[in-house]
């Protein structure tokens, strides 16, 4: 059985590199480890897939199943949200820059910060939300400017990994 493997990574290898090397060196460069550090180090570290978990049990159970107050589960949201979304901004721009990390974290921070503090940018996030298949309910409420100070969290997580994943 690995003999028949090892065979066929040969033909494999063999077929890429008289066919199409310009083809097998990307494939190879892809997968190049030096790639994958430049991930954030999100994608490794327990705490932002706690926040991804509590982010989703939050709003997917907890939210209008009364089995917590809703201003509790909204500030939960909140406060994960702000953990789990600068990662994935820093994907979006490009992870391995040496900028993208406080800029994905400060699009975050003012991001939140204007659905927050106006009634009208909150209700144009549903709408478009909405119209991309996404149903979502978004409140202005200044009093939870204070989960915020969850945004440095999210930033550190978004600096590039020292691991390859």
């Amino acid at each position: 059985m690995a003999r028949t493997r090892t065979n066929e990574r040969k033909t494999a290898n063999r077929i890429a590199q008289q066919t199409a090397p310009h083809v097998h060196f990307a494939v190879v460069s892809l997968i190049n480890t030096e790639s994958r550090s430049t991930l954030p180090r999100a994608f490794a570290h327990p705490l932002w897939w706690a926040a991804l978990a509590l982010l989703v049990l939050n709003d997917h159970v907890w939210k209008g199943a009364g089995l917590l107050p809703s201003s509790l589960t909204g500030k939960l949201s909140d406060v994960v949200g702000l953990i789990v979304a600068p990662p994935v901004c820093a994907i979006v721009l490009g992870a391995g820059r040496r900028h993208t990390p406080a800029l994905a974290a400060l699009l975050v921070g003012l991001g939140f910060a204007l659905v927050k503090l106006s009634p009208f940018a909150a209700g144009s996030l549903e709408d478009l939300l909405g119209m991309l298949g996404v149903p979502s309910r978004f409140l202005a409420d200044p009093s939870d400017l204070w989960t915020l100070a969850a945004l440095p969290l999210g930033h550190a997580l978004s600096r590039p990994s020292t691991r390859v994943l």
